[in-house]
């Protein structure tokens, strides 16, 4: 891959159940993102904090070391926040953290997704998004079992 070309990296970070996360969070974790991803050769692009999901835009250069930005992220995220607010002194995240590759020519287009999820979340719950947008033509563990069924000759 070009070191001009840079792959775009979209993660959204969902709390456990019950937590709440508050608007005063919006600042100081765009602080830590940009200083995150950068000293980790990335490049920061836009974020949007939800009171039950955050999303993170970012770019690299190449793939190498890749985990170890989003671990290394999550872990300073989740850091802030426990820190941040007393009553999210014991914050975790859900065991998923949702990660979608883009191409370069794609990261401007998300950019004003993420920018815009105020407004899309008027309509829409995390849920319809993870569905429409990152998920859709995932299968369902029930129609896996469906077409499993389906292929079975007895």
């Amino acid at each position: 891959m070009s070191s001009d070309l840079r792959a775009g990296i979209h993660l959204i970070l969902v709390p456990s159940k019950g937590k709440v996360l508050s608007d005063i969070l919006e600042e100081p974790l765009q602080r830590i993102m940009e200083h995150t991803i950068v000293k980790r050769s990335g490049c920061y692009h836009a974020s949007s904090l939800q009171r039950d999901h955050l999303h993170i835009l970012m770019s690299v250069a190449g793939i190498e070391g890749l985990h170890r930005l989003i671990d290394s992220l999550v872990t300073d995220l989740q850091q802030a926040i426990a820190q941040s607010e007393p009553a999210l002194a014991n914050f975790t995240r859900d065991q998923g953290v949702h990660v979608t590759l883009l191409p370069p020519w794609h990261i401007e287009i998300m950019a004003s997704f993420v920018r815009d999820q105020h407004r899309y979340h008027q309509r829409h719950t995390l849920e319809q998004e993870l569905d429409e947008v990152f998920r859709p033509n995932s299968v369902s563990m029930d129609e896996e079992l469906d077409e499993e069924s389906a292929l079975c000759v007895n």
